[in-house]
């Protein structure tokens, strides 16, 4: 009954007197002010709902229905003046309403408690004792007066003493709570909203990165036909040349059959002569040997050399793939996100000097003073202040002046030598591309050389840390895949440089 009283007189919002008292369609009521307030602030988000029970509604509520109960408008009268004198008061104790003038002659006796005008006295007293309600049991979780804490039902039961200054402290209390709940729970709203935002922006990325995936690989098919097309014409390119050779030499069977049905003739006509003379006489005069010299290989030639035709399809393959790579790269790289990375001054050789928000290192013939701690190089090497111990991750580098050394290395490469086993790509410890008058990878002291045309002194690196791939990169146009190296990469693992006299290495934003 207490909650029901509570709700009836008090709004959720302020948690004080209604004031223009209206209802949702959920049939809570709050001040008119406080939730068109409350309804204001929702509207931000186009998303609307009851702060008491939270109930979602489609749109913004327009039909705000009047409460008929208790309000500040609503006027308590006097108990003891005739007219409706608005009371000024009213008294537990004594169960009546004071306006001002009989307010002055009542007992100020501690008994007589009084509290703001309601017409709702008979359910701040108990029921049984007809006691002002002045404790609560937790036991039972019930208000009480002190007969029932006493001698009633709740003797010996957990209550709380209660009167108006408590329950003044504890409305404030919550009225501060409510304001810090109000806030809490835009924030919740706020961050809704952008999970929302964020859902409906990835759906859009979905359809545009299928529409593109779409296009590319109708790109492909389109290649491929134009593949197929192009090694199918180059058979029917030899059909016809074989058709061309079988029909001649066809033509020049024909014509040998011919020649030897002509012989034959000869033969059986030289056979019916009788006369010697005259018989040795034709014999003489004709040529019969050329029957003889009839050229039976050349007619197992006349076949598709499949060999040829094999090497076409494999060098349109090639050039395919090839172009199909050199794409995919012109599609990835400019989308590939960069890693953050920022060198470490605490490794640097002293010879190192590190600017430019220590993107840069530049070889410097005058040494830094620099103590010689244990992390620092002998070696003119240096290494970046974070590792990379799982994920993909992607950094540009400017190199000018050669030779020099880009790759990644582990944190236990040896730092306190300068021997040549220790620079980056030396060791089983490091992975490199060296830079000079030519390129090359190396690791664990194995070289593999790199052929480039291009003079370009810009490289991009990229790691793949649980599929174990290094990968580097030429950065002209179109950019060149230059090595991948394969490993088991055990342990984080730090962008590493080695620079010799007058070289510059920039990593780039």
């Amino acid at each position: 009954m207490a909650a029901v009283l509570l709700e009836d007189l008090i709004c959720f919002i302020c948690l004080d007197s209604y004031t223009d008292p209206v209802s949702l369609p959920c049939g809570h009521s709050f001040c008119g002010k406080c939730i068109v307030h409350e309804l204001d602030t929702q509207g931000t988000s186009g998303v609307y709902s009851c702060p008491n029970c939270r109930k979602p509604f489609d749109e913004r509520p327009l039909m705000l229905h009047k409460k008929r109960k208790l309000c500040k408008e609503e006027i308590v009268p006097c108990t003891y003046c005739d007219g409706p004198v608005p009371a000024e008061k009213s008294c537990l104790h004594c169960d009546i309403s004071l306006c001002g003038k009989h307010l002055g002659r009542h007992s100020t006796a501690p008994e007589h408690v009084l509290i703001k005008p309601t017409a709702f006295l008979e359910a701040r007293k108990c029921t049984e004792h007809r006691q002002i309600l002045n404790h609560y049991c937790t036991d039972d979780d019930v208000f009480i007066c002190l007969l029932c804490y006493v001698t009633g039902d709740h003797e010996g039961h957990e209550v709380v003493i209660l009167n108006t200054n408590s329950a003044e402290e504890e409305k404030t209390n919550l009225q501060l709570l409510a304001r810090t709940l109000r806030k809490e729970s835009k924030k919740t709203q706020d961050q809704l909203n952008s999970l929302k935002l964020l859902q409906t922006e990835q759906t859009t990325h979905e359809k545009v990165i299928k529409k593109r995936i779409t296009g590319q690989i109708k790109d492909i098919a389109i290649e491929l036909n134009a593949l197929k097309e192009r090694v199918l014409n180059e058979v029917s390119k030899q059909q016809k040349e074989v058709s061309c050779l079988v029909a001649d030499k066809e033509k020049k069977v024909n014509e040998k059959m011919e020649e030897l049905a002509s012989k034959i003739d000869q033969i059986e006509k030289l056979r019916e002569i009788r006369d010697p003379l005259t018989f040795l006489k034709n014999v003489l005069g004709t040529d019969l040997i050329g029957i003889f010299n009839v050229d039976r290989g050349e007619v197992g030639k006349c076949m598709l050399d499949e060999e040829l035709i094999s090497q076409t399809l494999h060098k349109e393959v090639l050039q395919f793939a090839d172009s199909l790579l050199k794409q995919m790269l012109r599609d990835a790289f400019p989308k590939m996100k960069k890693s953050e990375i920022t060198l470490d001054v605490k490794t640097a050789h002293c010879n190192i000097f590190i600017a430019d928000g220590r993107r840069t290192a530049i070889y410097r013939t005058k040494r830094c003073c620099r103590d010689s701690g244990p992390e620092r190089f002998q070696s003119h090497q240096v290494l970046s202040d974070c590792s990379f111990s799982s994920g993909n991750h992607y950094w540009e580098v400017a190199v000018e002046g050669t030779p020099c050394k880009i790759g990644v290395a582990y944190s236990n490469i040896e730092r306190k030598s300068t021997k040549r086993e220790v620079l980056i790509g030396n060791n089983v410890r490091s992975w490199s591309l060296n830079i000079d008058n030519s390129l090359s990878a190396w690791h664990n002291n194995t070289e593999t050389k790199i052929s480039t045309d291009s003079s370009l002194q810009s490289f991009g690196i990229f790691l793949e840390h649980e599929a174990g791939r290094l990968s580097f990169y030429q950065l002209c146009k179109p950019i060149r895949h230059l090595h991948t190296f394969n490993a088991n990469f055990t342990e984080p693992l730090y962008a590493a440089f080695y620079l010799d006299k007058d070289c510059t290495i920039k990593i780039i934003q």
